[in-house]
């Protein structure tokens, strides 16, 4: 399970998706002010969240107490790296859902077959593979072909891996300015990469808030306002939104 084919980039004016080119449409004007401000969807994604706002650090979550952050998971989209070793049972599958389009090589699945689900069934929270993990290398080999190579041919496979808290930021477009922002995607990926910052309401949240809470540039966005796995629907979101809640995680580097 691959995630492949060609690669989609979103800027501030437009969609490229291979093909077609969409352009933004213009601000509201004063007349559709009474317009819902944001498309939500019912939150779907599973992973908890710390809280960017106010200037004020997120806190940290721990998995014994009933949260979804594993224990030693710092706040501000640190990672935790962890090393597990997987022996697939003959032709087993892996169970995986790679994406390894973007910068950074993350899981976006985990089947409810295959080697690693049978991994996950008896390894400790600490040392299970989730969704939006990263990895981060196969058999001492950290270049993505020699990564997906080991993992296609390698009779047992250790990985390191790294796991990030997810972080909730909210941010307000206000008069019609722009987000400014980048972004990059797959047509088949689950999750979206910051590529770039400009001017607009993501540079000025920015500036008003310690570094670990800020959206930045490499960072993956894995939900916006409720919506998650779907990108084009996320970009949407993205786009006709005045509020925007982009849920994020941070790769290792």
């Amino acid at each position: 399970m691959w995630c492949a084919s060609g690669c989609c980039a979103v800027k501030e004016d437009k969609v490229e998706d291979l093909k077609p080119i969409i352009h933004e449409e213009p601000p509201p004007s004063p007349s559709s002010a009474s317009q819902p401000a944001r498309e939500k969807a019912p939150p779907t994604a599973p992973f908890a969240t710390t809280k960017a706002s106010d200037g004020m650090a997120p806190f940290e979550r721990d998995l014994n107490q009933g949260d979804l952050a594993s224990p030693g998971i710092r706040i501000g989209g640190a990672i935790r790296v962890f090393d597990v070793r997987i022996v697939p049972n003959g032709s087993e599958m892996m169970g995986l859902l790679i994406d390894y389009k973007q910068s950074v090589t993350i899981i976006t699945g985990v089947a409810q077959m295959g080697a690693v689900p049978r991994h996950n069934s008896s390894a400790s929270p600490d040392s299970r593979i989730e969704k939006f993990d990263f990895l981060l290398s196969v058999n001492g080999k950290s270049l993505k072909e020699d990564m997906i190579e080991e993992l296609r041919s390698a009779t047992v496979l250790d990985l390191r891996l790294g796991r990030s808290m997810p972080i909730l930021i909210s941010i307000r477009k206000k008069g019609g300015q722009h987000l400014g922002t980048s972004l990059c995607y797959d047509s088949d990926s689950r999750c979206i990469r910051v590529k770039e910052l400009h001017a607009g309401a993501v540079k000025d949240y920015n500036a008003s808030c310690p570094v670990a809470n800020r959206l930045l540039p490499q960072d993956i966005i894995i939900s916006v306002n409720g919506i998650s796995e779907e990108p084009k629907r996320m970009v949407e979101a993205v786009k006709v939104s005045e509020l925007i809640d982009f849920v994020v995680v941070r790769p290792p580097f």
